[in-house]
């Protein structure tokens, strides 16, 4: 989790997954979601789901998925 630069900005909340397959994304953002709406520093207020991944997941996501390769750069 983390606080927004602004108050007014969302919260990143994000898990780190090291295996996901595309068929188990709707059941993980909707578990995401729950814990969300339970933790005390989050709920009621506006928040931005994201999972962090080792590679791409093929086809499109309705939360961001965060790789490696977003982060990381290749060296020579």
């Amino acid at each position: 989790m983390a606080e927004p630069a602004s108050s007014s900005g969302p919260i990143l909340v994000g898990e780190v997954k090291l295996s996901l397959h595309a068929t188990e994304l709707p059941r993980m953002i909707s578990q995401l979601q729950s814990k969300v709406e339970q933790c005390p520093l989050t709920r009621g207020r506006p928040s931005q789901l994201a999972f962090w991944l080792p590679r791409p997941l093929p086809g499109g996501c309705t939360v961001p998925l965060i790789t490696a390769s977003d982060v990381f750069r290749p060296t020579a």
